[in-house]
């Protein structure tokens, strides 16, 4: 707070005025009479905050340059204009143009149309609110509206909700527009085909007689734009329809789960649906699970879609070996049979060394274990003990992970002397007697 000083030579210093205002938004308040009806002061204060305008004189708030300087500043400021300011097109024009819902301290006269009135509806689409029940009426105004937000609809008169054109705009720039069309129109299938081709989620949106409608959901089904998981919303009928299903799944396959079980059957729509989704053999059916294809093309995409495929499948080497080339834990879900095959395990640990824990036929491999531990470190304690304590094995995981490492190995190894050796030049951290060791109760062995 700044107290007037008594004295008017003392109480008035216009340059420590115009420093206080320009250090506190809130200082103009505090300024004597002489402060608040000095231009320079004003001005100085406007320029830090378009709001101290309303602590200005009576005189200065009808002063054309000090009021643009404040709308400049914060469109709001127009609240404190004088009367005839507020009705000065430039003032209102500028506020609207920093702040749209300025436009509700417009005269009525500037809120029925006009620059002003479209700049502040360009601005933000809800000043439509703030305009007469005539702005509200004015098709230019609101077609300037709705094209900024389409949400600005339900501001807009009875008459232009009923306006083919002017909800076409306004449901291009925001599906959820529709909802505040006329009954007519929102039930009208040219606006339901302009809403699906603007954002065909926007199926969701439609009344269900045009969710029914073959065409309008195709037309939905085939937009570039994303669409999600919108199957579910439309007609039964075409839940069973090839050429909707395999539309729908070419964009999002989740909508697989949703189609009919005939269609989920069906090896051309599943795999329409794994073009976009790896997960969606999970809703297939058993016989397209037992299709060498549409499996295969399943796990070249996503390795663990083999623990959807048919037992007969999963001891196919084909499809195995794709599937541990795109992830090498899909080795779990190959046959007992394949994870004994030393190429699709190789394949595999390549692919994720810590694979090998699912290869138990290879845990004593010493060309195997040495492939996944010289890949990670942490492999080695999926290695038989014997080939943990290989003195070559395990300094290929010491020296990757010191501390991770040695979890996994005994005392002897740990105090091999070779291995000591080449630990304390490489790490130049020698290990000292005190130095707690696998054999610890937080670290028990990992078994076989």
């Amino acid at each position: 707070m700044f107290p007037a000083i008594a004295g008017k030579s003392e109480r008035f210093q216009r340059g420590e005025c115009i420093y206080q205002v320009s250090q506190n938004i809130n200082a103009l308040q505090w300024q004597c009479k002489e402060a608040r009806g000095d231009r320079e002061v004003v001005l100085a204060a406007i320029k830090h905050s378009g709001m101290a305008f309303q602590w200005a004189s009576k005189e200065l708030r009808d002063d054309f340059e000090v009021a643009m300087a404040a709308v400049s500043r914060n469109g709001k400021a127009l609240q404190y204009c004088s009367k005839d300011l507020r009705n000065d097109r430039i003032i209102v024009k500028m506020a609207c143009q920093n702040d749209g819902l300025a436009i509700g301290f417009a005269s009525s006269k500037l809120r029925s149309k006009g620059p002003a009135a479209i700049a502040a509806v360009v601005q933000n689409g809800n000043a439509m609110q703030y305009l007469t029940e005539k702005g509200k009426d004015n098709k230019e105004v609101a077609m300037a509206a709705v094209t900024n937000d389409g949400r600005s609809l339900c501001f807009v008169s009875a008459r232009l909700k009923d306006d083919l054109e002017l909800v076409l705009a306004a449901v291009q720039q925001s599906k959820s527009a529709l909802q505040f069309s006329s009954q007519r129109l929102s039930q009208g299938r040219e606006v339901a085909f302009a809403v699906v081709q603007a954002d065909g989620s926007a199926l969701i949106n439609l009344a269900p007689e045009h969710r029914a409608d073959r065409d309008i959901v195709l037309a939905a089904a085939t937009q570039p734009k994303p669409i999600g998981l919108i199957l579910w919303t439309v007609a039964d009928a075409l839940k069973d329809d090839a050429e909707v299903v395999c539309a729908m799944c070419k964009q999002c396959g989740g909508n697989l789960q949703f189609a009919s079980w005939r269609l989920r059957n069906d090896c051309q729509v599943v795999l329409a649906a794994l073009q976009s989704d790896s997960w969606a053999l999970y809703w297939a059916c058993d016989d397209v699970c037992a299709n060498f294809d549409v499996v295969l093309c399943a796990c070249t995409k996503r390795g663990h879609s083999l623990q959807w495929a048919s037992h007969t499948i999963r001891a196919n080497r084909a499809v195995a070996l794709a599937a541990c080339a795109e992830n090498g834990d899909a080795l779990k879900h190959a046959s007992d049979e394949l994870r004994g095959d030393r190429e699709i395990v190789s394949v595999a640990i390549k692919q994720n060394p810590r694979a090998l824990k699912y290869a138990q036929a290879f845990r004593r491999d010493r060309d195997l274990v040495s492939l996944a531990v010289a890949r990670d470190w942490g492999s080695l304690q999926y290695a038989s003990r014997k080939l943990r304590a290989d003195r070559e094995i395990a300094l290929m995981a010491l020296l990757q992970d010191f501390s991770g490492a040695r979890k996994y190995l005994d005392d002897a190894t740990l105090k091999d002397g070779k291995v000591e050796h080449i630990l304390n030049a490489t790490l130049s951290k020698p290990l000292s007697d005190d130095t707690p060791m696998a054999s610890d109760s937080s670290f028990p062995p990992v078994p076989l």
